[in-house]
């Protein structure tokens, strides 16, 4: 008989973690339960700088078209030169608009990512990664609460000096840095100023009026107009803090 020894057993498949199971940080992504942030985060400010771009300039255009407006109000152009100049700012606004859809595209997944990065390391979080989606429709949608309060808490839960495990609750007194509290207020709170204006129903131009009524909406929503765009400005820069500022702070607990 040979003595050579049979061969050692092939070894058994790294055991994937049942719901809501913790595990450190090698297991959890040995087990596939880690997401990677980094690259989203940089497709995010991206798209957020885009942004700004156009909010700067739809803000020049509508300068501009503001005073054609007046000008076809008082019989100084025709029609037809006042539509031409309002032309390039409604282009703006559609492109605008379809920033806005992929950005929150791009911020949701990547909050959705670190939320189940947290549960599956042991953060006993308030807000599950369900809420990264749900938490901007839940009423009162234009405060945009909820995910005010999920990356205050993200913040705190992201904290790499805080051992993983719900055993180590030390996180939760972690301080927040108030860029996160300055992007709500602008975000969420500053465009409220769109309902309680008198002469504004709603904070977008109508498109589906008169001539006449679309030149008068245009010069009576000028200031109001200048101060959202400001914000909108304040807002994304805010954004992009948070996203370069917590992604690394998120990656490091996580060893990303």
């Amino acid at each position: 008989m040979s003595d050579i020894p049979p061969p050692p057993p092939p070894p058994e498949p790294p055991r994937r973690p049942e719901a809501g199971e913790y595990l450190d940080p090698d297991d959890a992504r040995t087990a596939g339960r880690l997401y990677r942030v980094g690259g989203l985060s940089t497709a995010t400010v991206v798209v957020t700088a885009v942004l700004i771009a156009l909010i700067v300039a739809g803000q020049v255009l509508q300068w501009t078209v503001i005073g054609d407006a007046r000008r076809f109000l008082d019989g100084e152009i025709e029609e037809d030169a006042f539509l031409t100049a309002f032309g390039p700012a409604a282009l703006i606004q559609v492109l605008f608009g379809i920033g806005q859809l992929v950005l929150a595209t791009l911020s949701i997944i990547w909050l959705f990512r670190m939320a189940r990065n947290l549960r599956s390391l042991g953060r006993d979080t308030r807000w599950g990664p369900g809420w990264t989606i749900g938490g901007w429709f839940v009423p009162p949608l234009v405060l945009y609460l909820i995910p005010f309060l999920m990356l205050r808490e993200m913040w705190r839960a992201s904290d790499p000096e805080v051992r993983w495990g719900p055993q180590h609750q030390e996180w939760k007194m972690s301080a927040v840095p108030g860029v996160i509290t300055l992007w709500w207020v602008m975000f969420g709170l500053v465009p409220l100023l769109a309902f309680f204006a008198p002469t504004v129903t709603s904070g977008a131009l109508s498109l589906d009026t008169s001539v006449e009524s679309l030149a008068e909406q245009l010069v009576d929503q000028a200031t109001l107009t200048t101060l959202l765009s400001a914000a909108s400005v304040v807002a994304a820069a805010c954004w992009i803090l948070i996203v370069r500022s917590l992604t690394p702070r998120h990656r490091a607990f996580t060893g990303e």
